[in-house]
């Protein structure tokens, strides 16, 4: 598991301030006695953990368990420990002598390097805990809640969007009683992230038993599971024709496959396709990566308000329009509905889109998605202060497309697909074999 620069920084902090409320509470364990409530009390995120809790009130920990608790505490040690001494070698850095000033930053390169290895596994670490004895550890529920936290919400460049590791970790958690507002809210936005919806709901009845829960998280659950179940349906049609054209794309972060919606949005996939095959898309950078939301790709001069000449008809009002969901790939539209090169790729079910944006193609595998989530976080429309370099469309390339040919669509030309042995425009549409089959379904 790589981690950030911030989640490092965190890791630290989190460990040398635990280091020191730990001396804090050994005292107070033998001063005095507090009352307690065995594995379920919980401390930081997850409420007021007592440390003071003598050992004798908690029950045994399995021998596994215990094995991933003294682990943990290993490497927490050793962490705090080394980054205690390259402290005090900074502090008492040589002067005046080239020779020993170099032998001390050698020192001090070598433990930080040791730290770096350190940083990973204590993460790993606290993880293979959490899972074995959820909370029974309050040093390592915060740094796995750090994770849940850098998972769905990544402060840092170098951080991604993750929705299944932040559901995968909120998951061991989701037995237990009592689970705070923060905890269950994460827990929802990562399965709704991943339209796991019936864990969804149950996520929701428990925020309610909690506190005021806004209708609207209802209403848009229930409005996206059925337009998922609508589209798992059409999924499965297209699965049985397949006969829709395959966009591959080359990114400096990795390879991902898109099946192009030509059924429900001709015009948009017909210039998608004929603009790829131009080498249009070639070298175009993601000019805007929000992470948990969309990026944004297609402009000619990334900027993200450059234009080809020409505008495309928005197809989103049709009658078999396709939602939008994670993975989906949607046109970005003008003031009027229509659309040109630009589009974006959603990174959850995106339900205010619906309607507005043309969604003309998915991603087709769980890999390709985290593809995309891996782009770099970028906003090539505001100031930056930081710079990061953005990730780019190196190539597209169309395959299994169909007989007509792919001609790009500007508004008014009223360009029909057609075979290729006829001339655009003068053939009257024969149904697909997607059509036929809807039909008899």
């Amino acid at each position: 598991m790589k981690l950030s620069k911030n989640v490092c920084c965190v890791v630290l902090l989190m460990l040398m301030g635990a280091l020191v409320s730990e001396t804090f509470a050994q005292s107070n364990i033998r001063s005095t006695r507090r009352g307690g409530s065995g594995s379920t009390t919980r401390g930081g995120a997850l409420g007021n953990q007592d440390d003071a809790v003598e050992a004798d009130e908690l029950p045994p920990l399995s021998e596994e368990a215990q094995a991933a608790m003294d682990q943990f505490e290993s490497t927490r040690v050793n962490l705090v420990t080394n980054q205690r001494m390259i402290d005090q070698l900074y502090r008492t850095l040589p002067s005046g002598f080239i020779e020993k000033q170099r032998a001390h930053m050698q020192k001090i390169k070598a433990i930080e390097a040791q730290n770096v290895v350190l940083e990973q596994r204590v993460v790993q670490d606290a993880i293979e805990l959490f899972r074995l004895a959820p909370t029974r550890n309050r040093h390592a529920t915060e740094l796995v809640l750090e994770q849940v936290r850098e998972a769905l919400d990544p402060k840092d460049p170098d951080s991604h969007y993750d929705p299944k590791l932040a559901l995968e970790i909120c998951s061991l958690l989701l037995d237990e009683e009592n689970l705070p507002w923060e905890i269950l809210i994460r827990a929802f936005r990562a399965s709704y992230a991943i339209q796991d919806f019936e864990r969804a709901r149950m996520i929701l009845n428990r925020l309610e038993q909690i506190g005021d829960l806004k209708p609207i998280y209802y209403e848009l659950l229930e409005r996206t599971s059925q337009k998922w179940q609508d589209e798992l349906l059409v999924r499965r049609l297209e699965d049985q024709t397949g006969d829709l054209p395959i966009a591959t794309f080359e990114t400096t972060a990795g390879k991902f496959q898109v099946e192009l919606f030509e059924n429900q949005a001709p015009l948009t996939v017909n210039n998608f396709v004929a603009l790829a095959e131009e080498g249009f898309y070639n070298g175009r950078v993601f000019y805007k990566v929000i992470p948990g939301a969309f990026a944004l790709t297609g402009c000619p001069n990334d900027s993200g308000i450059g234009t080809i000449g020409y505008s495309v008809e928005g197809e989103a009002t049709n009658e078999k329009a396709r939602s939008h969901f994670a993975g989906t790939l949607t046109m970005v539209v003008d003031d009027q509905g229509n659309t040109d090169s630009k589009f974006m790729i959603c990174h959850q079910p995106t339900a205010k889109f619906d309607g507005r944006h043309t969604a003309f193609g998915r991603i087709k595998t769980e890999q390709g998605l985290n593809v995309v989530y891996e782009l770099n976080s970028y906003d090539a429309t505001k100031f930056r202060t930081r710079r990061t370099e953005p990730s780019k469309i190196l190539s597209v390339t169309i395959s299994n497309k169909r007989s007509h040919k792919y001609v790009k669509t500007p508004v008014g030309s009223a360009i029909t697909p057609v075979a290729d042995d006829s001339p655009i425009g003068d053939a009257q549409y024969s149904p697909s074999s997607f059509d036929l089959l809807q039909q008899n379904n």
